[in-house]
């Protein structure tokens, strides 16, 4: 179970990361102009090769934080398995701290593109 959650999670972080719009479109790698070297586009609707990978790598954080978060609410439940028993000793904020760098990071992403967003503060100022 362990080695197909791993599996999945790296197959929907690529998907989610934009991976297919990537291999359809045929995107290029990342922005080079002159000397300044651009990762992530600042245009809402397109992106680089590399945002993709940096968009699913914070997604597949964020999905092992969860996971993890989960097995080590039930290890309690789970004693007589050899593989999840481990989860006890994980302190819960570990975890959660993973899920919340993963979100912040996809927010600051999304920011990046779309600057009106204002990490999810629309309409507000100050």
């Amino acid at each position: 179970m362990f080695i197909y959650s791993i599996v999945c999670m790296v197959a929907y972080s690529f998907i989610i990361g934009g991976g297919m719009f990537s291999s359809i479109r045929n995107t290029p790698w990342l922005h080079k102009e002159g000397n300044k070297v651009g990762y992530i586009s600042h245009m809402s609707r397109y992106q680089f090769g590399i945002e993709t990978y940096v968009v699913g790598g914070l997604n597949f954080v964020a999905g092992i934080g969860a996971f993890i978060f989960i097995m080590a609410q039930r290890s309690d439940t789970m004693r007589n398995n050899k593989y999840f028993k481990y989860f006890k000793y994980v302190p819960t904020f570990i975890p959660l701290g993973a899920v919340v760098a993963g979100w912040y990071g996809i927010m600051w992403c999304y920011n990046f593109k779309n600057g009106h967003y204002n990490m999810g503060h629309v309409g507000m100022t100050g």
